[in-house]
């Protein structure tokens, strides 16, 4: 598979997670305040983490038409996405230090993001290949996939 079909499928099925949530929201029937924070906390971490793989879904394209080449395209990808990976993790420390301890599932998805952010920073300086990077987006939107299921399990819990 070639990365460029990997990257448009991953955009469409990042879409497809996104929007499943604003059928989850729709039908949860809540006001805003009515949220518990861990489901807020797993719907802002699912639009976030879907939002991220489409953005670095498209982003070799951009750079491709911007006339960037191959190797150039992987090194700028990486490079923003990599500072971006790690700029998640900041984000997601004030919101565990707001919402108390966190547990060892948003530690554990902490380490493989800054893990992934390491990884395509390295890709930028060294590799410039389109591997890491792809990596780091599949991570993404498990991710996603992952706080969807999240945002299932605790519905049901609430029936």
């Amino acid at each position: 598979m070639h990365w460029e079909t990997a990257l448009s499928t991953t955009a469409e099925v990042a879409v497809g997670i996104a929007g499943f949530s604003a059928v989850f929201a729709a039908v949860a029937r809540r006001s805003p305040n009515a949220w518990h924070s861990t489901e807020a906390l797993a719907l802002s971490i699912l639009l976030m983490a879907s939002a991220s793989a489409v953005f670095a879904s498209l982003l070799p394209f951009l750079l491709l038409a911007a006339g960037f080449s191959a190797s150039s395209t992987w090194t700028a990808a990486s490079a923003l996405y990599g500072v971006w990976l790690l700029g998640i993790i900041l984000l997601r420390i004030r919101q565990g230090e707001h919402l108390g301890a966190g547990t060892a599932t948003r530690r554990a998805t902490a380490v493989i993001t800054a893990a992934m952010g390491t990884l395509v920073l390295f890709n930028a300086a060294s590799l410039h290949s389109s591997w890491p990077y792809l990596l780091a987006v599949y991570w993404q939107l498990f991710v996603a996939f992952t706080a969807f299921l999240m945002l299932l399990r605790g519905a049901s819990d609430a029936e």
